[in-house]
């Protein structure tokens, strides 16, 4: 792939991942009372912000052409897919607003077919790699609702 495509890839991942981190940071009320921490809905605040940053992860690795970034697309892709679609299965609950997921699906999709098909030419995703990647991001997203 042409290293300029790579590098406009990695800042379309940075800005839209920046773009909507903001947001989602100042919409995470954080608390002293331990009592709530492990409570479904507190937990859930943070699903938005772990998915704009690792897409802004995502997009600085690619943009330096880090070695292993296939990993940290793949991480994102199935993050933001996951969240979106197991919201409209009815498996969770989405705190992402309409526009993040109008940027957020397409993007991880994106990052899933550019991981998984190794396109940028760096280090392919493992079988092991990318199971531990969609169960992790699976109990992420799901583990507000199953406790």
């Amino acid at each position: 792939m042409n290293q300029n495509v790579i590098k406009t890839l990695g800042i379309l991942f940075l800005m839209v991942g920046t773009a909507f981190s903001v947001p989602f940071y100042d919409q995470v009320h954080t608390s002293l009372d331990m009592s709530i921490w492990f409570t479904p809905s507190y937990y859930t605040q943070f699903i938005p912000l772990f998915i704009g940053i690792t897409c802004i992860i995502a997009g600085l690795l690619v943009l330096y052409g880090y070695r292993h970034c296939n990993i940290y697309l793949v991480l994102f892709g199935h993050a933001a897919v996951e969240d979106v679609l197991f919201n409209w299965l009815g498996w969770s609950n989405t705190n992402l607003t309409v526009s993040s997921i109008v940027f957020f699906l397409p993007l991880g999709v994106l990052a899933l077919v550019l991981g998984y098909l190794n396109s940028l030419g760096k280090k392919p995703v493992s079988l092991l790699e990318a199971f531990a990647g969609l169960l992790f991001t699976t109990i992420w997203i799901l583990s507000p609702n199953l406790f």
